[in-house]
């Protein structure tokens, strides 16, 4: 589950075998930076981000590049009902985003 693609992420790039990779973050104290190592955005990643309190990324595959929210992104729990993230210590959510 952790491994996993977020399907909003794969939605962002229409294809079911995307496999982006974060290339910038971003919070609003310090703005877009690049990301370490540019790692693969999975359920992992994801949580990782926000613990580090990044709001949003910046995601490349194939020579395409998405920018999204991650505070809003909603996972599917193990009894198959959606979970919202929850967003790092003094971070705010703002706006609605793409909706999942």
């Amino acid at each position: 589950m952790m491994d996993e693609i977020p399907a909003r992420v794969i939605r962002l790039f229409g294809n079911d075998r995307a496999r982006p990779k974060v290339m910038r973050v971003y919070n609003a104290s310090t703005g877009w930076a690049p990301a370490e190592g540019a790692p693969v955005i999975t359920w992992g990643t994801v949580d990782e981000l926000l613990r580090q309190g990044w709001t949003s990324a910046e995601v490349k595959w194939h020579f395409r590049l998405r920018q999204f929210s991650i505070l809003d992104m909603k996972r599917p729990s193990a009894d198959g009902s959606l979970e919202h993230t929850e967003p790092g210590v003094g971070q705010a959510r703002r706006g609605r985003g793409i909706q999942d």
